[in-house]
């Protein structure tokens, strides 16, 4: 009897699993964004998914990995936090890559925010090997417009850090600084775009052996 129970137990256990597990593939397809991870909690009548580990959410071309995650379907916002990557492309195909430590996306209005001491935008265009580096603290992004601002920040209210680019021209290299940086990705005036006490240089790559 107690053989029986324990087999009842079992079954139950994975009917309970097997019904969680196909609940929250409805929902992530319905909202069009899949929600991944090693280890899933749902919570509020399946209204709040919580991924741990490994953790990985894909709206379109547009994909957020990080060691945590929380997605709220009513809201369509994710959090994510601990080496946040966020991955995606122009309208016309070429990747853009950022990273950080803390996001916030939505995935209905393509819109969100990721920040931390070291964050980085890498673009790559088509016809270069190497790419535009981006280096800040913070980044707005808009996949509508297709943009991705970089603001300065205040450390502690005492010191000003502001976004740093990397721009290389064949065997030049740019390097800027300025108070605020907009990277424009749409296909036909692809730019970046620099304001507030504009600094800057250019290095030449010396061929001479």
């Amino acid at each position: 009897m107690l053989s029986k129970n324990k087999k009842l137990s079992l079954t139950i256990s994975l009917i309970s699993a097997f019904f969680t597990a196909s609940l929250l593939f409805a929902q992530s397809m319905s909202d069009k964004t899949v929600i991944t991870g090693d280890e899933l909690v749902v919570q509020k009548s399946g209204s709040v998914i919580t991924s741990k580990g490994n953790s990985k959410a894909v709206s379109g071309d547009n994909i957020l990995t990080s060691i945590k995650m929380t997605f709220d379907r009513k809201t369509s916002d994710v959090s994510a936090t601990g080496d946040v990557k966020f991955i995606s492309k122009t309208k016309d195909g070429e990747p853009i890559t950022a990273s950080g430590q803390h996001a916030l996306y939505n995935t209905q209005t393509q819109k969100g925010k990721l920040w931390g001491e070291n964050v980085e935008v890498k673009y790559f265009k088509q016809d270069s090997t190497s790419p535009m580096v981006l280096k800040t603290q913070q980044i707005f992004i808009d996949r509508n417009l297709d943009t991705i601002t970089a603001e300065k920040t205040v450390d502690a209210g005492t010191v000003a850090v502001r976004p740093i680019a990397d721009i290389p021209y064949g065997n030049r290299k740019g390097i800027f600084e300025a108070d605020t940086m907009t990277y424009y990705g749409a296909e036909t005036d692809k730019k970046l775009v620099m304001k507030g006490s504009v600094t800057g240089k250019i290095e030449m790559e010396d061929k001479i052996k």
